[in-house]
């Protein structure tokens, strides 16, 4: 499972996707550079790893990978009798 997260922003310029996960990288004058670097440390973290693809200009893809891990004790049945 995977999360996917999209936008039709101006795109990354291909000499910045290799800093983007750098705390304090950024491009903006009033940003900090955290954001990325925030979401980068969490998802792995928890086992799994971030990754972008960009087109200038026209839009960015972060995918996540994995979403969730599940152990077989962690997963609930429902029965749809009980849910009435």
């Amino acid at each position: 499972m995977a999360i996917t997260v999209s936008n039709t922003g101006s795109g990354i310029p291909e000499g910045n996707l290799d800093h983007i996960f750098e705390p304090f990288f950024t491009t903006k004058p009033t940003g900090t550079g955290l954001g990325l670097a925030s979401a980068h440390g969490i998802v792995r973290q928890h086992g799994g790893n971030i990754r972008v693809q960009s087109v200038l200009r026209e839009w960015d893809t972060f995918y996540c990978l994995p979403a969730a891990k599940r152990r077989k004790e962690e997963v609930v049945q429902s029965d749809p009798a009980k849910a009435a």
